[in-house]
This record gives C-alpha cells, sequence and structure tokens, in this order.
C-alpha cells in the first residue's frame, strides 16, 4: 500500500506564501458545525 506524506501548517497569512502553488480553497463542515472561513489546500511546497 502506498504511503502519503502530509504536512499541516496553520496560522493568520499563510494562504499567502509564494511557494505554496495550486492553492485551492476548501470549506470543511465538522460534528460541530462548519468551520467559519475556508482551509486551504496545496498539492506540494516548493522550496524557495
Amino acid at each position: 500500500m502506498a504511503q502519503a506524506k502530509i504536512g499541516i501548517i496553520g496560522g493568520s497569512g499563510l494562504y499567502k506564501m509564494s511557494a505554496l502553488q495550486d492553492v485551492e480553497e476548501v470549506r470543511v463542515d465538522t460534528p460541530f458545525g462548519p468551520l467559519l472561513t475556508p482551509s486551504s489546500s496545496a498539492p506540494s511546497l516548493e522550496p524557495g
């Protein structure tokens, strides 16, 4: 079975990092209700 490498980073303004490519906003629903703001998702972080 293939293993996925993931990283989770968070904080105000990190969605605007120039190293993130192909950023997609994702609305997340939880058992406690939806998140107040969309989460940002990107396939990879380019070094630089």
